[in-house]
């Protein structure tokens, strides 16, 4: 991200929680609508 601010990143994987677990919703901060994603941020559709 360095290089190109740009870049997409696809996270996958069971993550052995279930996608509103706190440690996806809490320790990971993902967000559920794309408008609340700030840069950086993590989007969990």
């Amino acid at each position: 991200m360095k290089l190109d601010p740009l870049t997409k990143v696809i996270v996958m994987g069971d993550l052995n929680d279930d996608p509103i677990n706190e440690s996806i919703t809490k320790v990971l901060a993902t967000k559920w609508k794309m408008d609340d994603v700030e840069k950086g941020g993590l989007y969990n559709p």
